[in-house]
């Protein structure tokens, strides 16, 4: 016998790819305002912001498609990463590229607001990560009201960043 998913189950699991979708998006969105910047700087950095926001754009459709673990470690692994590449940046400078990379770059509004983006992304998927029953296996299941104030604030970076 295997068990039904409640009606409730599925609107926590919609509510949790809406603002994941949207915290991804709205990450996207960002890195692609900095392409043209970041080019002129060095050409590499200029395709790592393409790649990096294809590749959260294309986390953001998949979100809306499907579910299940494996999409929740992509989601949380692009997200850490970009989150260390800026962590990097702000303190140390990266230890490659041209010598203006190699320094500390001062913190933005704009990365302050992605990297808040890329957090709330990491936390809306982390339901994903618990076991499920077998019968759910795509399903998570937010139990407090937490998860719904961190996907209302996704959303709401999200738009704002898109703005």
């Amino acid at each position: 016998m295997t068990r039904r998913p409640s009606v409730r189950a599925i609107a926590d699991t919609t509510v949790l790819r809406i603002g994941t979708s949207g915290a991804l998006t709205g990450a996207a969105a960002l890195h692609a305002s900095v392409v043209g910047e970041h080019s002129q700087e060095w050409a590499l950095a200029g395709l790592f912001f393409v790649g990096l926001q294809a590749v959260q754009t294309l986390l953001a459709v998949t979100v809306w498609l499907r579910w299940s673990r494996g999409l929740a470690a992509a989601v949380t692994a692009s997200s850490l990463g970009a989150l260390a590449v800026w962590l990097v940046s702000r303190t140390t400078g990266l230890p490659l590229g041209p010598a203006g990379f190699r320094v500390p770059e001062e913190l933005g509004s704009t990365d302050v607001a992605c990297a808040l983006l890329e957090v709330m992304t990491i936390l809306l998927v982390l339901p994903a990560w618990r076991r499920r029953p077998a019968a759910t296996p795509r399903l998570m299941r937010p139990r407090s009201s937490a998860t719904r104030t961190v996907v209302a604030a996704g959303v709401l970076l999200a738009a704002v960043a898109l703005l």
